[in-house]
């Protein structure tokens, strides 16, 4: 294995020198760092990362944890974000979260990672308690919350960084509404918690919608559990919410994952229903996946490029000691051909 004396001995300067030239540590002539960087490539040589971590007290490594492999949504986020973080110096490792049979995170999975050392965590999922945020700040690390539901007593340095879900999904529902829609099914998140209460961001942006137009809202298109656990469960609120006479079917539904969306869509399709023409169908991703069904379904939400900027520059604040504003960002409108006029 090629070591930093090796190198320093191809190119005939001190392990010091070659020390300065790989971390940019102090000034070296460009004549012996022209020499360096000769050995190096002669010698395939790779600086031990673990090692200078070590001497720093970093991993450079951003931990990102997602409730679902299926929510494509972070494929695209992830994407975008590894390139910035790299340029920056670190690696980004995708982690779903491990759960109890109550939907919550596992203690022993908060536990494990805090054990790996991450310099900060991307907590890009409602299923981890206030609790368990804060124990990684006792910890002394810095915690980015993708915050899609209320908290109560989590510790002041946790910084937030959220779409406006209320304010989109708001948005989508009252559109939907002027366009003569009052019964619009509401399909939870896969693997959510507390997805049909009021400190859910979105459902409380669908109540809202209904109570700004005066409209009382009909829990009959509420979906009936409060989690659904996999796509099948999906399929059956579907069938559930369409097992009755056309004069009281939904006219509408709404969804937020784009693989939950893809999936009402093939089971409206299965049943004989088209879209819009039977049935409008919006959602508030604007994943890969929702911009590849037939027909284009209109939904709110955040280029994924953009979302990713903003976590790790706020990230980086969070790793040097500071402490940035929360950011709650605007949701887009993206039309598709998904909704029709009654």
């Amino acid at each position: 294995m090629v070591t930093r004396n090796d190198v320093a001995k191809r190119a005939n300067v001190s392990p010091g020198v070659v020390s300065y030239v790989i971390n940019g540590t102090n000034y070296v002539s460009e004549e012996k760092k022209k020499a360096v960087l000769k050995a190096i490539r002669e010698l395939k040589y790779i600086p031990n990362g673990t090692a200078r971590n070590l001497k720093k007290n970093k991993t450079f490594q951003i931990a990102v944890l997602r409730g679902s492999v299926l929510n494509d949504m972070f494929n695209d986020l992830l994407y975008s974000m590894e390139g910035i973080a790299y340029d920056k110096g670190y690696t980004v490792s995708l982690i779903t979260v491990k759960r109890g049979s109550d939907m919550m995170a596992s203690d022993a999975f908060v536990d494990e990672l805090i054990r790996r050392r991450y310099d900060v965590i991307f907590v890009a999922n409602s299923s981890l308690q206030d609790e368990q945020i804060n124990r990684f700040v006792s910890y002394g690390i810095p915690v980015l919350l993708y915050n899609t539901r209320d908290y109560f007593t989590l510790d002041e340095s946790v910084r937030c960084l959220a779409p406006n879900y209320r304010k989109g999904v708001q948005g989508l529902i009252e559109m939907l509404i002027d366009c003569g829609h009052e019964r619009i099914g509401f399909i939870p998140n896969m693997l959510y918690p507390n997805m049909c209460e009021r400190s859910n961001h979105r459902f409380d942006g669908y109540a809202r919608a209904f109570e700004s137009r005066g409209i009382n809202l009909d829990e009959r298109y509420v979906s009936g559990h409060s989690v659904a656990n996999t796509l099948e469960s999906v399929i059956g609120e579907v069938k559930e919410m369409f097992n009755s006479s056309p004069e009281s079917r939904p006219t509408a539904l709404y969804a937020d994952e784009s693989i939950v969306v893809g999936t009402i869509l093939k089971q409206l399709q299965d049943m004989g229903l088209r879209v819009p023409q039977d049935v409008s169908l919006v959602g508030s991703s604007a994943s890969t996946i929702s911009r590849l069904l037939t027909p284009r379904i209109t939904s709110v939400g955040l280029k994924p490029e953009l979302l990713a900027q903003k976590a790790v520059d706020m990230m980086m604040e969070l790793t040097a000691g500071r402490h940035p504003e929360n950011s709650l960002m605007e949701m887009q409108l993206f039309q598709g051909e998904s909704v029709r006029k009654l």
